[in-house]
């Protein structure tokens, strides 16, 4: 099961159980969430938000990390307020949390080879390996 701001955009009910799922690739999964009208929903919401520029040296300014290009972080929401990526434009930005911890990991990948090592790696850092179909 997958949650996006809540909202069930993703189901593994078709699923037969572990072995099913370890034989998945990130390719599929990818598919599968770019064809999710809950992601599309939310790509639009994206799309029209304002963007907001934070001032680096501020007195108490917040914990950020930035994600450049062919790179990727987990963080621990205790520790870091906010986490991103820009200037994708013929890359891809990932981003991923876990709602039981909070933890987010967040990529910018930039070759379609590098795909599904990529979400794999994000994800295992995330928690248990199968924690979003739970």
């Amino acid at each position: 099961m997958l949650l996006l701001d809540g909202d069930l955009v993703l189901s593994s009910s078709g699923s037969t159980g572990a072995a099913s799922r370890t034989s998945d690739s990130g390719r599929e999964l990818v598919a599968a969430l770019l064809e999710s009208p809950g992601i599309r929903h939310a790509v639009d919401r994206l799309k029209v938000a304002p963007e907001r520029r934070i001032s680096a040296g501020q007195e108490g300014a917040p914990k950020h990390v930035y994600v450049f290009q062919r790179e990727y972080a987990t963080v621990d929401p205790a520790r870091v307020e906010l986490v991103g990526t820009d200037e994708a434009t013929t890359c891809i930005g990932v981003v991923i949390r876990n709602n039981k911890t909070g933890m987010t990991s967040v990529s910018h990948m930039d070759f379609p080879e590098i795909v599904e090592g990529g979400i794999k790696q994000m994800l295992e850092l995330l928690g248990s390996p199968y924690w979003w179909l739970c």
